[in-house]
């Protein structure tokens, strides 16, 4: 109640000076565009966050944000899957450095986070909401665009060493740097731990399942003239994960392997003050197979998925108040897949499959003084599924320090090669799912932070859901729809405190029960000072199944806390960290049958 009256007070006080929110985006407009011209919800991490949190993966930075839960079955490597405003995990569009990373073996198309960690990453710009209009399919929920590291001028060499729990030890290392018309950025990383078991166990011993990750990525842009310059990203990991066999039962041989490689080869050509145009080649390649080959129920499986695009985007300055930008693009993605059990007599496979789309789209953004506006529309040819036409609109308004921000949206979501062709399951009869979503929020900024407010809406058509064995469209009637509130508190309570206060909830309003491990509210509160990091976060009661017996039952996870704490001292240019993980030893479950470590404790050097 204190802190409410305190904000009251901030809010009415003079506003002459206010707490700015600077720096530009990418992902929400596809050029670059400062933050303040964006009508969308959007959510910026910079570098500075990253490692002041001193998580070891991305989706532990990601889970302290708006809107974003992470379900992961087991830790250190387990499957770890994003709700973002509890859209499913497919309906997210996960790019690096604007190359989409989505798994094309997957079920749903959706991308794994277990092993995707923080080294060389810059910034990561999340955008809520359907965003067809300029990605196409998958972006029906949002876009995540994670931006590695460029060289600058001269030479910087970078590092960092850290150990803790369960056996855990990183090591990471790194040079960037610019010399004439080269500017480059190559980075290492090497992660293992003796780990805990994935399976919560409930009599006798449980194994622990080890976890190995390793993986570099590297930039190189070539600036030849003034207003021409080229560029080349690449980027892999690979990871052995020991596993269980599922929900309370442990497996003491049980691996996971999981490779993943991308690239991108850009070109970009100033041609006159008010144009420009990219040309731009991508690559995404997964290959993830299990073994478990010793107990009574042998079996293994092999999934080999790729993405390969090209696109072309203009860049036009019509005048100073109006900007356009349009493009075509090809995009192809093949997958192939096997799965042998000893306790079945047939293989279940998909030979090698293939879906490929044309697709052109426009953005228009014009402005007077005050008020912005975006309107995209753009249209994907399939031979499989036909034409779908998306478009979008947003607009943002200024009234003294006051934001108003409104959106709009279209968008839908081809079936899977999997969804389509698996010998068991697969329908090829699928039509994609489509979407109509909007949000409007309003953001107020005053000396020492700001406040934000967001109201959102949604509706799936012809949701794909897999009833009987069988990959089914639903009902275009039968269509779920969902609503749900972000609440943003930033306050400069001292010169160097900082409190982030942060409220999200969602309701789906056309099923009986809510979504299966989503929480229908989450609490997060953030404090800052100096060298200290705290982040508290309270996830609320949600449904999952019990597939111990058949049908499945459904089960109750309670509410949890979870608090983590973070010490940072810089001495010139080193950096000592300290952090412990689950400060209170909370005991809950993110997935039902599956574990999550107790209190950790983890300490590292960066230079």
């Amino acid at each position: 109640m204190q802190i409410l009256f305190y904000l009251i007070f901030l809010i009415q006080s003079d506003s002459s000076e206010v707490y700015e929110v600077k720096g530009s985006v990418v992902s929400a407009t596809r050029v670059e565009e400062p933050i303040e011209h964006i009508g969308k919800c959007m959510t910026i991490i910079t570098r500075e966050e990253i490692e002041r949190d001193g998580a070891r993966t991305v989706f532990e930075v990601l889970r302290n944000f708006t809107s974003m839960h992470f379900v992961q079955k087991g830790p250190f490597g387990g499957v770890t899957q994003l709700h973002l405003r509890g859209t499913e995990p497919g309906h997210i569009l996960v790019l690096i450095d604007g190359v989409k990373i989505n798994d094309p073996s997957s079920p749903d198309r959706s991308f794994d986070w277990g092993t995707l960690t923080t080294a060389s990453i810059e910034k990561i710009e999340v955008i809520r909401g359907p965003q067809s209009a300029l990605y196409g399919s998958d972006a029906i929920g949002g876009v995540i665009n994670i931006i590695t590291k460029s060289g600058k001028k001269g030479i910087k060499f970078e590092g960092s060493v850290s150990a803790g729990s369960y056996g855990t030890f990183e090591e990471r290392g790194g040079v960037s740097g610019g010399i004439g018309m080269f500017d480059y950025s190559l980075s290492l990383f090497n992660i293992s731990s003796k780990g805990l078991s994935k399976a919560i166990v409930l009599e006798g011993e449980p194994e622990k399942d080890a976890y190995k990750n390793r993986g570099v990525y590297t930039k190189l842009n070539v600036y030849p003239f003034n207003n021409l310059s080229m560029g080349l990203t690449i980027g892999t990991r690979d990871a052995t994960i020991d596993i269980d066999d599922g929900q309370f039962k442990d497996d003491l041989n049980a691996q996971s392997f999981f490779t993943s490689t991308y690239g991108k080869l850009s070109l970009k050509h100033k041609l006159t003050d008010s144009w420009q145009h990219n040309i731009t080649l991508g690559m995404n390649k997964v290959d993830r197979s299990h073994e478990d080959e010793v107990d009574t129920t042998e079996w293994s499986d092999d999934y080999d998925g790729e993405h390969i695009s090209g696109e072309w985007q203009g860049d036009f300055v019509l005048h100073k108040f109006f900007r356009a930008v349009t493009g075509f693009q090809y995009a192809k993605e093949s997958s192939e897949s096997w799965c042998n059990c000893s306790n079945s007599p047939d293989t279940s496979r998909i030979t090698r499959k293939s879906i490929s789309n044309n697709s052109v789209y426009i953005e228009l953004k014009p402005s007077c003084r005050n008020l912005f506006f975006n309107f995209s529309g753009r249209i994907d040819s399939y031979e499989e599924f036909g034409d779908f036409y998306t478009w979008q609109g947003s607009a943002a308004w200024f009234v003294n320090s006051t934001k108003f921000k409104f959106n709009y949206g279209t968008g839908f979501k081809t079936p899977t090669i999997y969804q389509l062709f698996h010998s068991q399951y697969g329908n090829t009869e699928l039509e994609p799912e489509e979407i109509i979503g909007y949000d409007v929020s309003g953001e107020h900024k005053f000396k020492d932070g700001l406040i934000e407010i967001v109201y959102f809406d949604k509706r799936i058509f012809r949701e794909i859901v897999n009833l009987d064995g069988k990959y089914k469209n639903m009902d275009r009637e039968k269509k779920w729809s969902t609503e749900g509130l972000e609440f943003n508190i930033i306050l400069f309570i001292l010169k160097d405190l900082r409190m982030d206060i942060e409220y999200s909830g969602v309701e789906k309003r056309t099923t009986e029960i809510d979504y299966l491990r989503i929480p229908a509210h989450n609490y997060r509160w953030g404090i800052i000072y100096k060298w200290v990091n705290l982040k508290f976060c309270c996830i609320g009661t949600r449904w999952d199944e019990d597939c111990t017996i058949f049908p499945p039952n459904l089960e109750i996870l309670n509410s949890c806390r979870k608090i983590d704490l973070t010490f940072s001292h810089k001495i010139k240019k080193m950096k000592f960290q300290a952090r412990i993980e689950n400060l209170i030893d909370e005991d809950y479950m993110e997935t039902f049958g599956f574990s999550i470590p107790g209190r950790s404790f983890y300490i590292g050097i960066l230079y």
